[in-house]
């Protein structure tokens, strides 16, 4: 007849107190059932202090073969309810602690496991950039490890998030988001990170070491058998993140405006939206304010992008006195000066998109610049314009110059035409970078 826990496979949630209690009805010491059990004294220590923990049941099985009980009796009570209501213990009853156990509180261990946001309630298009990513995440086995990369205010951690809530049932042991704040003026260390994310799966853990060397080996400890869904939003180079990817049984979601290149990382170009799928956005958010013809325009003056039209429909909604053509000879005249809502950075576009200028000016003056005369052409144009506009002859130099802007999603590349182009929204910014 199978016992209880005898075929489980993963996490149980151990009453430390009931460790503790059949521990010393052994006469064993921490130090003695660790050693026969073969698993770390600290781990026996752990569970004891903490009175309620969460265990791989493989180390509660030898633990509960020392002790001469079953997993069963280990076990909190509400764990044994949920799973096995019709069992009992070994003592035919709940196994309770010593009465000199019993006053002591438990230590509350909060849950830091389950981060994603909430997923938009209008959340449209994308359908061919989700059937890419999701390829990546199959349920046969395969962990994905996905790149978005595209312009500030494209969507990406809209879809990161998106398509993680789609996904996440196959990561039950843990859903975990960080904002790497790849474009600010101080990212998120890959230390840090590392930190947060073994803080996210033990929140008391003692003083973690200071230098990556020590500490990547813990991480990769740590996340070795996790079925967990990490996304790594806004992530800013290469070796911000190259050792955060980790665990055979770990997916990533990597949102970058900058072109990563890592090993086994599967790159989905984001783009912005079509006149179609803007205006959809845009009547969504609107209601029955203005015309589609209105909407078209507001979309163009926006660019397609996401963000500007989310925002743009956003005011529309809000401001009960301003019409749809009111509100177009606004941006017409000041463009970025209207696409903001309140005082959310996040909500202000001019300001999303500026941390990409910033962080260039800072990081290579002279290739901010040549960024700057680009805004000078009145439309897209081949390397040879660039070259004219730049007064520089050396043509492998000018493509080089021209593929760093791409990588950081400031200037856009058309395959298909060979051509660049400033988005819209970026030709002010460019304009007026050193003003």
């Amino acid at each position: 007849m199978t016992k209880p826990f005898e075929n489980w496979i993963g996490m149980v949630e151990i009453d430390g107190r009931a460790v503790a209690k059949f521990r010393k009805r052994r006469g064993l010491t921490p130090e003695a059932l660790a050693k026969e059990a073969v698993i770390g004294k600290t781990t026996i220590e752990k569970w004891e202090a903490k009175g309620i923990y969460v265990a791989k049941v493989e180390g509660v099985r030898e633990v509960a073969k020392i002790l001469e009980v079953e997993v069963l009796d280990l076990v909190t009570e509400a764990f044994r309810r949920e799973h096995y209501p019709e069992e009992q213990t070994s003592d035919n009853r709940t196994v309770s602690a010593p009465p000199e156990l019993s006053a002591q509180p438990a230590q509350l261990v909060l849950n830091r496991l389950f981060q994603l946001s909430p997923d938009l309630s209008d959340f449209i298009g994308r359908d061919e950039e989700l059937r890419e990513i999701a390829e990546q995440f199959r349920e046969d086995g395969r962990v994905g490890i996905s790149s978005l990369r595209g312009m500030g205010g494209v969507g990406k951690t809209t879809i990161a998030i998106h398509i993680a809530h789609r996904i996440k049932d196959q990561f039950p042991d843990a859903q975990l988001l960080l904002d790497l704040q790849g474009v600010s003026q101080q990212p998120v260390t890959t230390i840090e990170a590392m930190s947060r994310f073994i803080r996210d799966f033990e929140p008391t853990i003692p003083k973690l070491p200071d230098t990556e060397e020590e500490l990547l080996p813990i991480y990769r400890s740590m996340l070795a058998d996790k079925r967990a869904l990490i996304v790594l939003d806004n992530a800013g180079s290469d070796a911000q993140i190259k050792n955060l990817i980790a665990g055979n049984k770990t997916g990533f979601i990597i949102t970058s405006r900058h072109a990563l290149a890592l090993d086994g990382v599967s790159t989905v170009r984001i783009d912005v939206f079509t006149p179609e799928i803007s205006l959809q956005l845009l009547r969504g958010i609107v209601g029955t304010k203005g015309t589609d013809a209105e909407l078209l325009k507001v979309a163009k003056l926006c660019g397609y992008l996401p963000l500007a039209l989310r925002v743009a429909g956003q005011f529309l909604r809000l401001k009960a006195g301003w019409t749809v053509s009111q509100y177009l000879a606004a941006l017409r005249k000041e463009q970025l000066r209207w696409l903001k809502v309140g005082n959310d950075p996040q909500k202000d576009v001019e300001a999303v998109l500026k941390l990409s200028s910033a962080q260039l000016v800072n990081d290579d003056e002279d290739l901010a610049t040549r960024w700057h005369y680009l805004a000078e052409l009145k439309s897209d144009f081949d390397a040879d314009a660039a070259a004219a506009v730049w007064e520089m002859k050396d043509d492998r130099t000018v493509r080089e110059d021209l593929s760093k802007l791409v990588d950081r999603s400031l200037v856009l590349f058309d395959e298909a035409t060979f051509r660049y182009r400033l988005h819209d929204l970026m030709k002010p910014i460019a304009q007026g970078l050193f003003s």
